[in-house]
Order: structure tokens, then sequence, then C-alpha cells
């Protein structure tokens, strides 16, 4: 057993096992400490030299030891820091990590309109690169990747579970929020993948370049606006999600019902989308080509455009699952959602009138397109002309 004369000679002995674990080395007599191993990679080595401090302040007494030991043991910090952020990974993972932690705290813990402005960043800071990349992204994988990167700050912010966990819970917020993410996922993948083997899309794209790279900024800003008030439904149900009770209630069966909406939505884009791209492939159908291929057959004998409706049911759904909360407990909130479902429907309804005239101008007299045309008589929603 070990016999310690005083609390300072028990100070040392700790401290010196602890150093020793960790590649430090004490040096001199026992009434000088004197640290030498600076080699601190990361900020977890910190700890020890603040351990060790409370260890020292501890100390009756303090004097020149104690000063001696906080004046290295600052040194060793400032270096220890100097060290991390030299590193292009390390100062980059430390910047994301401060990012991310300001992003969470704004959205789950501040004001709801703090949370929704740093909503609007995460969009603006998914959009506006791409933007930068090509004009037309804004409108294409720029949206995806916007809806995909604000369903995902969600998810992080409010520590929303995975789908799977999200059913086993019967959560509607987190059901919508996971839906959303799956969503922007779904269309960015699908549109790479689509102007990827269409040579005709990717020189296109690139013709729609007419404006400077710094000058597509504020627009794609204004856009990441719009986005985010699509997506405010999610986030107004999440914040006021322990808030306010649903359960029992009318309006809790409306907000399941827009989970389904939404999911149902999501489904039939993705199936349409596919449907139409596996067509035209089968045929060597190039995009912009003359020759009427289809499809004709599953969602594309209900309507002209299902992928369009399926993406007015998805927004639908989220507004539905979302405003019931939002109207109760943020007029403002309600506002923004309501803003963003009247635009993107309206786009989606001026997107099937240009098509349906675009067919017209390209397969019009063409014997399939006819009598597909003929059929089909709905654009956008089905058993209506």
């Amino acid at each position: 057993m070990i016999v310690f004369r005083s609390r300072q000679c028990l100070a040392i002995y700790v401290l010196t096992l602890s150093m020793l674990q960790r590649g430090y080395c004490l040096q001199g007599p026992s009434s000088k400490i004197k640290l030498q191993s600076c080699d601190i990679k990361c900020r977890r080595d910190l700890r020890l030299l603040d351990n060790a401090e409370s260890l020292l302040q501890g100390l009756r007494g303090g004097g020149e030891e104690e000063s001696e030991y906080l004046a290295e043991k600052n040194e060793l910090k400032n270096e220890a820091i100097s060290n991390e952020l030299s590193s292009p990974i390390k100062f980059l993972s430390v910047l994301i990590s401060g990012i991310l932690g300001v992003i969470k705290s704004n959205l789950s813990t501040g004001s709801s309109l703090v949370g929704f402005a740093s909503l609007i960043a995460v969009s603006a800071s998914a959009l506006i690169p791409l933007a930068i990349i090509h004009q037309s992204y804004s409108f294409t994988v720029g949206y995806g990747a916007s809806v995909a990167a604000m369903s995902l700050a969600l998810l992080y912010a409010f520590s929303v579970p995975s789908l799977l966990s999200a059913i086993k819970l019967k959560s509607s917020p987190a059901l919508l929020a996971n839906c959303c993410l799956l969503y922007g996922i779904r269309l960015t993948s699908f549109l790479l993948l689509r102007n990827w083997n269409s040579p005709v899309r990717r020189e296109q794209i690139k013709s729609k370049d007419t404006s400077s790279k710094l000058k597509r900024i504020p627009s794609a800003l204004s856009i990441s606006i719009f986005y985010a008030f699509m997506v405010s439904p999610v986030y107004f149900a999440l914040f006021y999600e322990n808030k306010i009770s649903l359960s029992g209630s009318v309006l809790e069966k409306v907000q399941w019902v827009g989970v389904g909406l939404a999911f149902l939505g999501l489904s039939l884009e993705a199936i349409s989308d596919l449907h139409k791209y596996i067509v035209k492939r089968n045929n060597n159908a190039e995009y912009g080509g003359s020759v009427f291929v289809g499809p004709t057959g599953g969602a594309y004998a209900l309507c002209r455009h299902p992928n369009y409706l399926g993406e007015m049911m998805f927004w639908s759904g989220v507004y539905l699952g979302g405003s019931v909360v939002s109207i109760q407990k943020s007029i403002g909130g309600w506002a923004c959602g309501t803003i963003g479902l009247y635009g993107i429907t309206l786009i989606m309804r001026m997107a099937s009138k240009r098509l349906d005239e675009k067919q017209n101008n390209v397969y019009g007299g063409q014997p399939k397109y006819e009598e597909w045309k003929a059929r089909v008589k709905a654009s956008l929603v089905p058993f209506s002309e």
C-alpha cells in the first residue's frame, strides 16, 4: 500500500499515472511539474489537461506549482487547437459539426421563426451550389436535393426515428419527414440517371446556362425560400408535436389521411417516371424524338401525366398532414404551407398544359398518339377533361 504524506503528493501521483497512460512525460522533482509531450492530436486529449487542472485547483495553497502547470497547460491547449485546425479534413469536420449544432439548436429549441429561417438556409445550401453548376438545376436536380437536405436536417434536429421505427411508433410527423426524405432522394437520383443516359438532355441543360454563375445566386435563393414553404408543414408538425395533442380527434384522422396521401403520391410519381423511362429506353427513343412510343398503359391509362398527378398528391398530403398542427399554433406557419401548396399545384397544372401542347405539336397525327389521347382524355386529374 502506498501512503501519501500530503494531498499534493497524491495529486502528483495521480497526474503522473494519467499522463503516462496517454504518452505524456513528467520531469523534475515532485515540487515542480513539467509537461513535455505536446503531440495532442484531437480534442479528446484536452480532457486530460482539464482533469489535471481540476485536481490542481483542488489543492490548498496553490502556489508556484499550480501556476507553472496552468501556464504550460494553456500552451498545450492552444497548440492542440492549432494542430487540429491546420488539417483541412479536421477543420472541415469541426466546421460541419459546428454548423450542424447551430442548425439543430435553431430548428428544435429556438423560436419557430428562427427555425423556419434555418430551414431556408438548409434549402439554399443545397440548391445554390447546384444552380451554379447548371442554371436549370434550380428546378430539377436542385429541387430534389433541396427537399432531401431539409428532410435530413429535420430528422437530425428532432431526432426523428427511421421509417420502420416511425411506423411502429405511429408517429405521423415522423412518417411525413421520412416520406419527404425518400421523395428528395428518389427525385434527385432519377433525374441524374436520366440526364446521364441522355446526351440530348445534357446538351439542352448546358444550352440553358444563359446567365453568369454569380447572377444565378439571387434567383436560386428565392427558389430556396419557395421550397422551404413547401416543406414547412413537416417542420411545424415536428416543432409542435409535443406541444399539442391530436389524439382521438378528427384532426388526427385528417393528419393520417395526409400521411397516406403523401406516400401514395410518392409511389405514383416514382412508378410513372420509371415506367416512362423504361418504355423510352426499350424503344431507343431519345429525348425530343418525333415518334411517339408511349407509355400508354398502367398509370398512363388513367391520365396523360400521372407523374405530375403524383407530385400534386404528395405535396397535398404533406400539407394536410402538417397544416392540422400549424393552423392551431402558428397562422404564419400555416400560411407558409398554403403558399407552398398553391405554388406547386399551379406549377404542375401549367407544366401539364405545356406538355400537352408540345406533344400535340410533335406527335399530332400519329395513330398511336391519337388513339391514346382519344382514350385517355384526362390530362392531369383522372376522369376529367
